[in-house]
């Protein structure tokens, strides 16, 4: 009788888990998660979408990798090897636009990889009560 009481609270709380994350499944959208640049190309542009009920601002960061997989060795690209703009984009909901690559590096045959992330950051300046009685603000910046 314990056992049975344990499944079905159990498949109750994996059922509340999955209903309150219903909500949290609007974000950022990029498309194929692996990109190539081909050698005798140096540019390649990447569509994020707000796929969000509201604005949002996207900031992107890179780093080299020695290569892709779970034991990854992250260090910072060369620089000027890599670029990107913008930097970070703001989009309304349901807009769209493109970050942009530039590869500068070397022109050989040796094979390079980088992680590129994207972040979602909220646009509304949120202003909360510190314990001291202070307010904090958490403007994106």
């Amino acid at each position: 009788m314990f056992r049975r009481r344990g499944v079905t609270l159990t498949k109750a709380l994996l059922t509340a888990v999955c209903m309150l994350a219903a909500p949290l499944t609007q974000a950022i959208s990029v498309g194929n998660l692996t990109f190539s640049l081909p050698s005798e190309t140096d540019f390649v542009s990447k569509r994020v979408v707000n796929n969000n009920k509201s604005a949002r601002i996207y900031r992107i960061a890179i780093s080299a990798i020695d290569s892709p997989g779970s034991s990854e060795l992250r260090t910072r690209p060369v620089d000027g090897e890599l670029l990107f703009a913008p930097r970070q984009l703001a989009l309304q909901a349901g807009e769209s636009e493109y970050f942009k690559f530039y590869y500068h590096g070397p022109r050989d045959n040796r094979e390079r990889y980088y992680r590129v992330s994207f972040r979602e950051v909220p646009t509304r300046n949120q202003t909360r009560r510190s314990p001291t009685g202070g307010e904090v603000s958490t403007e994106p910046g």
